[in-house]
């Protein structure tokens, strides 16, 4: 080759870098620019798009970590696609504060992304709030059989997978949590943000031994061993407290009708009243070893152990006592009162 010859070609790899311009890298000894190039055709697991789910950003050091990270938006409903431009990201990025000088821009124009998408099947929901049921009554009724009934199927459920994955969470609507038109609140949750929510209805039954009716029982009749048993029974729904015990129902009379197998609470039952309002009765007064007693006429009525008041028959004197038995007052000392009939 001439010397002539080398001399242009010379100029000519001088003149093609000159045109190039300078390089987008940092002064020596310092990182070069980030490259972000654009991917054909991208997916995403989460509900927000980030630079890493469209694009490969080639560099290292905290500038290309930072771009890596950048969110750019929400990302498309799951199963659906969008077309994302490269001029649109650019833009995009310069909103959120990163210069379109401080990195540089390769591949395509634009990218096609595609959401993925999870779908959550509503047995499996319904599944979970069943047992989420059965565990928040668990402590309320402590032995019992706990039975949450679904009283309809809701569609399943589709929502982003999420980087860091779904999560499905529950509440009780009310402070109902057991017996008929239940509500459960379900939250789906991706990524630690709710995605979709679905209230359910649940019959809740809560069966244990319970005090129940063998037969009808009249309101005001007072109740025999032949009129109860203790068997399983749904306990659920009513209100006041469970009869305990055959005893504690046994001898008291009911405050309404019930039904045969009807399962009894304390509303249900009422100690029915020994002494009447006009009877006769004894009026005891017990002061050490002495005791003294009068007749006298009961003013009100009550059950063993109330509290009445009792005309004294001889001299109208009233006087209050405790019932002790059927006919017998007892007077408490230094409760009388006078008054006339």
């Amino acid at each position: 080759m001439t010397r002539s010859r080398s001399t242009r070609l010379a100029g000519a790899v001088l003149l093609a870098l000159a045109a190039a311009g300078p390089a987008r890298g940092g002064a020596p000894g310092e990182p070069a620019s980030p490259a972000l190039r654009l991917l054909p055709a991208s997916r995403v697991k989460a509900r927000t798009l980030r630079v890493e789910d469209v694009a490969e950003v080639r560099g290292e050091g905290e500038a290309a970590a930072s771009l890596r990270s950048a969110e750019i938006g929400p990302a498309p409903a799951p199963g659906f696609t969008q077309a994302l431009s490269a001029a649109t990201l650019v833009e995009t990025l310069r909103a959120r504060g990163f210069d379109p000088k401080s990195y540089r821009v390769e591949g395509p124009s634009e990218t096609i992304v595609t959401a993925d998408a999870k779908t959550i099947a509503a047995r499996e929901i319904l599944a979970e709030a069943a047992a989420f049921a059965a565990a928040e009554l668990a402590a309320a009724f402590p032995g019992a059989e706990i039975v949450p009934e679904a009283r309809s199927t809701p569609a399943d459920v589709v929502v982003a997978p999420g980087r860091e994955g779904t999560r499905v969470a529950f509440r009780f609507r009310s402070a109902a949590r057991s017996g008929r038109n239940v509500w459960i609140d379900s939250t789906v949750t991706v990524d630690g943000e709710p995605a979709a929510f679905l209230p359910l209805q649940f019959d809740v039954k809560v069966v244990r031994e319970a005090v129940t009716s063998t037969r009808a029982v009249a309101r005001g009749e007072v109740i025999g061993p032949d009129a109860l048993a203790l068997v399983p029974a749904d306990v659920s729904g009513g209100a006041g407290a469970l009869v305990g015990s055959l005893d504690e129902a046994i001898g008291l009379a009911a405050a309404r009708a019930i039904p045969a197998g009807a399962v009894l609470r304390a509303t249900d039952l009422y100690r029915p009243p020994i002494v009447r309002r006009g009877d006769v009765v004894t009026l005891r007064v017990v002061s050490g070893p002495m005791t003294v007693t009068a007749r006298g006429v009961a003013r009100g009525e009550g059950a063993e152990g109330d509290v009445i008041a009792v005309a004294n028959a001889d001299t109208n004197r009233i006087v209050s006592g405790r019932i002790s038995a059927p006919g017998l007052v007892d007077v408490e000392i230094g409760r009388g009162r006078e008054g006339r009939p």
